[in-house]
């Protein structure tokens, strides 16, 4: 059993190309709001399965953004500059 479950583990690791994907998204996403909102104290931090390193290759990637900006209390503003940034 302990062989099956290390083929396993080692099959559901998550590639290096993978959590470099995963750090750039993060990465491109804090740019594009601090662009955005230069003087705000926005943090964006990662949690679930790639917060805690049990993330795979197909896992999602839970975010949170943090900030006092009372704008970004709605996901409407975030939606739209998300929308409009893409490339």
């Amino acid at each position: 059993m302990s062989g099956d479950m290390r083929e396993l583990y080692d099959r559901l690791l998550p590639s290096a190309e993978s959590d470099a994907r995963r750090a750039a998204l993060i990465k491109k996403l804090e740019r594009i709001l601090r662009d955005e909102w230069p003087e705000s104290d926005i943090e964006v931090s990662v949690f679930g399965s790639s917060g805690n390193l049990l993330s795979s290759d197909d896992s999602d990637v839970d975010i949170c953004v943090t900030t006092s900006l009372k704008k970004l209390e709605s996901m409407h503003s975030l939606a739209t500059l998300l929308h409009n940034s893409r490339s």
